[in-house]
């Protein structure tokens, strides 16, 4: 026996044509949407719209009058944005007292305060936003999100107990500051908006990203070099140009977990352009530092000069006079550090002889470098930590710390005091006391952007065609040309494993091929030629001749404050 029913058979299949109703309702949606926009309508006005047409399910929001309870048993009459959704009653206080205002009167727009107003405005375009997601996602402008993603990130938008919590996370997390996260985002937002003008959801292909970096491989710079004619010939890398993509990723990221559009939204990421690592070699930082210290380079060689010393002609490197190199002389340090140690261009100009807040410093005692203060913000992608030093290098250190005592007694070294930069409030923004490692003869330091330029100017000078950055490269490849292994100098440079695997592939699988690479040294032993030239090849003047003659300068200097 069969039983009936309780339901028609075909109850669960939609009505015939409900497909095409339901596509005709997402249309007219669109069409409202896009009508308002183009109108320039207030997004209370879309949603009425929507509402009157029944497009949307729930109800347009409007301003009330709530009336709280606070402690002592007194009322307090506040003004509210409230919308009566089917499940629950969603209230935003405006934190504005509605005083002898009743609800129906902030239906005036005379009689409504602006801030209400204004309170409204926002709730409704945030209302507006969501159902175009729900109803039209493949219309938004993919600027819109990339706009929305950053002003969420601008300090301005924000409490100051909010930006004084998100501080005091980032510096937890290890993360740098949200200002400067903001700064980086709006910079690379701006490139992204103004090429991608008028592109929707539904206009993103899987190729925009290849797309963007071929149209930002020829696009000039704003603040770029000029040439004769006084054109902009700066071009943007590919590391520059996909930053600009991670803060795209991340600004789609967030716009899928907020707002959970029913599209898909990917693409395929570029690939920058490869090459081989541009290391420098001891012999080209041992040019520049000759260069520093006075000596000619002629394009080949070092010029050199006969001289009657001791009754006899003798032929010795010639050397321009003092005052024409003087200013060269504080880079030596900085060259060097960076060579040997791996230490970043402004951890190094901030480093000190002793303990510190907020710098660097090079433990004398304990033979350790410390690229961070004790009080530092930790970078979680660039932790920068400390490390160990060999004790050759802890040696040649000390020799550095001994000159530096003997020439802030002899010519009574002051501090100037700490700068404070303009704006800033924090402590991490001012100097601290006490000597630099890399100082301008008198202990006090040498301004980056100097040592920019002197970089520029000696590399220059000497034939070397890459940058001061190149100096880690060449020092992490000296290091394994002397055996050490990847992880030994991940320690030695402050640097993860995990990075120096990436960044030196070639140098990874060079430690598994044999016959590649000499036995590995004893840290404890290792000299500095056997450490910067392991084959014997350079010619004289010897290593540790060249290294040993920059106490001399730095004496000469000195000597002349």
């Amino acid at each position: 026996m069969t039983r009936p029913r309780a339901v028609p058979k075909d109850a669960h299949l939609p009505l015939v044509g409900h497909r095409e109703i339901e596509a005709g309702k997402i249309e007219l949606a669109r069409a409202i949407f896009a009508v308002g926009e183009e109108e320039g309508r207030a997004a209370i006005e879309v949603l009425e719209k929507l509402k009157q047409l029944d497009l949307i399910d729930e109800p347009v929001p409007y301003l009330a009058v709530r009336e709280d309870i606070l402690e002592g048993g007194s009322l307090r009459r506040v003004i509210v944005v409230r919308q009566n959704l089917a499940v629950r009653r969603v209230e935003q206080s405006t934190e504005l007292d509605a005083g002898d205002l009743t609800t129906e009167d902030l239906e005036d727009r005379e009689k409504c305060p602006p801030a209400a107003a204004k309170a409204l405005t926002k709730y409704a375009e945030e209302r507006h936003f969501r159902q175009q997601v729900l109803k039209a996602p493949g219309d938004i402008r993919l600027s819109t999100i990339l706009t929305m993603y950053v002003e969420r990130l601008d300090p301005s938008n924000v409490s100051p107990e909010a930006k004084e919590l998100r501080e005091y996370e980032a510096r937890l997390e290890g993360e740098k500051s949200p200002w400067a996260s903001f700064a980086n985002a709006n910079n690379c937002a701006t490139h992204l908006i103004e090429w991608l003008e008028d592109t929707t959801v539904g206009q993103m292909t899987k190729n925009i990203g290849q797309d963007y970096m071929d149209d930002m491989r020829l696009t000039a710079k704003k603040r770029g070099g000029k040439d004769a004619q006084g054109r902009t010939i700066a071009l943007y890398q590919d590391l520059t140009i996909l930053g600009h993509l991670s803060i795209f990723n991340v600004a789609l990221a967030w716009f899928v977990r907020e707002f959970r559009p029913a599209v898909r939204i990917e693409y395929d990421r570029p690939v920058a352009k490869t090459a081989d690592k541009i290391c420098l070699t001891w012999e080209e930082v041992r040019r520049a530092i000759m260069f520093c210290l006075g000596y000619i380079w002629d394009g080949t060689q070092f010029v050199t000069e006969r001289v009657f010393v001791d009754g006899e002609w003798r032929e010795v490197l010639a050397r321009r006079p003092f005052e024409e190199y003087e200013r060269y002389i504080p880079l030596i340090r900085f060259l060097i550090v960076y060579f040997l140690t791996g230490t970043r261009f402004k951890q190094i100009l901030k480093l000190g002889w002793a303990p510190l807040n907020f710098r660097g410093w090079i433990s004398l005692d304990h033979g350790w470098i410390y690229r961070n203060g004790r009080k530092s913000k930790r970078h979680a992608r660039k932790p920068r930590e400390a490390s160990q030093l060999l004790p050759v290098l802890r040696d040649l250190f000390a020799s550095w710390f001994a000159d530096d005592e003997r020439m802030r007694v002899a010519n009574n070294w002051t501090q100037r005091p700490p700068h404070r930069r303009r704006g800033k409030r924090n402590s991490e923004d001012v100097d601290e006391a006490g000597f630099f490692v890399v100082h301008d003869g008198s202990g006090n330091p040498v301004p980056l952007s100097r040592v920019q330029d002197l970089i520029t100017e000696v590399f220059a000078a000497v034939g070397i065609e890459a940058t001061g950055h190149k100096l880690k490269h060449g020092g992490v490849t000296i290091y394994h040309e002397a055996g050490f292994a990847l992880a030994q100098i991940s320690f030695f440079f402050g640097t993860t494993e995990r990075v120096l695997d990436e960044a030196y592939r070639n140098l990874k699988n060079a430690e598994s091929t044999f016959g590649i690479r000499p036995a590995p040294p004893d840290p404890a032993t290792i000299t500095l030629p056997q450490l910067l030239d392991p084959h014997s090849r350079l010619d004289a003047p010897a290593v540790a001749e060249i290294v040993g003659t920059i106490s001399a300068a730095m004496a000469e200097l000195a000597a002349t404050l």
